[in-house]
């Protein structure tokens, strides 16, 4: 078997502590490291995880030189950590949005070629139990061709909680970027790339007056499907279910189980995802996806979710808010 793929976190925050479960277990990865500019939590995490705490990311990756390093600080910092990170000769899994804009993108996925190294956009939506079911059978044939998908996905931040990043858009990138670049990924997976997108945005928290809280969006993708996206940071429940329909059959799911239904059958077949047992602790999307990018390390092979594809994900949610502001659609 291959040498263990030597791998660095920077960042110690809440995705960072799903990433260093599934690095944990995971048979490829050995934790070298892990900085945060708040030293205490580095600490806590490398006496749970192993590896060595560091304030300055730029001494971990001076002191341990990586292999890899995945970046799970705010979108607002990526691009110069994802940047620092290849420079130092490190492959990169960077956590979804790629970056707050589509020059920043471009600028990181430059950077990171320039030096040799790899990277990997974070969009692990793609690995969790319904999603990728849902992919695989738009992709199987078995509906047909993709007319038309949407996810809905709505919740709740109560200011009450507490101040948080994820709330500024200066930092985060709000819900199309922060949030919705997960929906996006996947309507791109089921129904190709989009063309057109038209659009409402709405700014209702008087907590956070420049946060794009709700957000609604129709596109044209792939051949001409539609698709349509609909979410809210301010909605007082939570829902979460995408679906897909095609010219032969539907299919839909939230978290878990996918409903089929077929062309000449009123059944619905329950189809239950087939998953690698993991420990209860551990996110099993989180591991798959962490997984597949160390085990192209090892093989010495592209990365399953090249920078390009978080790009594509980040210029539609640029698309929304521009056709949110403007009321016109645009056009990628």
């Amino acid at each position: 078997m291959a040498a263990r793929v030597r791998v660095a976190m920077l960042g110690a925050g809440a995705i960072a502590q799903d990433h260093l479960r599934a690095l944990r277990f995971s048979s490829r990865a050995e934790i070298v490291g892990i900085a945060d500019v708040n030293l205490s939590l580095a600490q806590k995490a490398a006496a749970e995880f192993g590896g060595t705490a560091f304030a300055d990311y730029h001494d971990m990756l001076d002191r341990l030189k990586p292999s890899a390093v995945v970046v799970c600080t705010p979108p607002k910092f990526h691009r110069q950590h994802v940047e620092d990170c290849a420079r130092a000769g490190s492959d990169v899994l960077c956590e979804k949005p790629l970056a707050l804009t589509v020059p920043e993108c471009d600028f990181m996925i430059s950077a990171v070629k320039k030096a040799g190294r790899q990277l990997m956009a974070g969009q692990v939506l793609r690995y969790y139990a319904g999603p990728k079911t849902l992919i695989e059978i738009a992709r199987s044939g078995k509906i047909g061709t993709v007319v038309t998908c949407w996810s809905t996905r709505v919740g709740y931040y109560d200011p009450a909680h507490g101040p948080s990043w994820r709330y500024d858009p200066k930092i985060g990138g709000g819900t199309a970027i922060e949030w919705e670049v997960h929906e996006i990924d996947l309507l791109r997976m089921l129904a190709g790339e989009a063309k057109t997108v038209s659009g409402r945005v709405l700014y209702t928290r008087p907590d956070s007056p420049e946060f794009d809280d709700h957000v609604h969006a129709v596109m044209t993708m792939g051949e001409g499907a539609i698709g349509r996206i609909d979410a809210s940071n301010s909605s007082y429940y939570s829902e979460c279910t995408r679906g897909v329909v095609g010219t032969t059959g539907a299919a839909w799911c939230g978290w878990g189980d996918v409903s089929l239904r077929t062309a000449g059958s009123n059944d619905v077949q329950i189809v239950k995802p087939v998953l690698p047992e993991v420990p209860e602790n551990v996110n099993v999307g989180m591991f798959q996806q962490d997984d597949a990018f160390l085990e192209a390390l090892q093989a010495d092979r592209p990365v399953p979710i090249p920078g390009e594809e978080g790009r594509a994900d980040v210029a539609v949610a640029a698309a929304i808010l521009l056709a949110g502001k403007t009321g016109e659609t645009v056009r990628l």
